[in-house]
């Protein structure tokens, strides 16, 4: 008797451990692919802010191409003004 109970407690040890494992295993598997949309997600994000910094680069250089060409109209009106 007291070597099937030994058996059985084995068996049901072993039957937790499985469906403790099993359970681990599916919780990791999940925690690996949320990872993996998490680090999607970031990589879309950065490309979408990469967008908008390239956007706002274009604008800034445009804006400061005018200011120089301003700039120079300014300085020569001046001279001619002066002379």
């Amino acid at each position: 008797m007291r070597i099937y109970y030994n058996f059985k407690m084995i068996m049901i040890q072993t039957l937790d451990f499985q469906v403790w494992n099993r359970s681990w295993y599916s919780c990791v598997r999940c925690g690996i692919f949320q990872s993996f949309r998490d680090i999607n997600d970031l990589i879309e994000e950065m490309l979408e802010t990469e967008g908008r910094y390239a956007s706002v680069e274009a604008e800034l250089k445009e804006m400061h191409d005018r200011y120089s060409q301003l700039s120079l109209k300014f300085a020569e009106v001046e001279g001619d003004r002066q002379s």
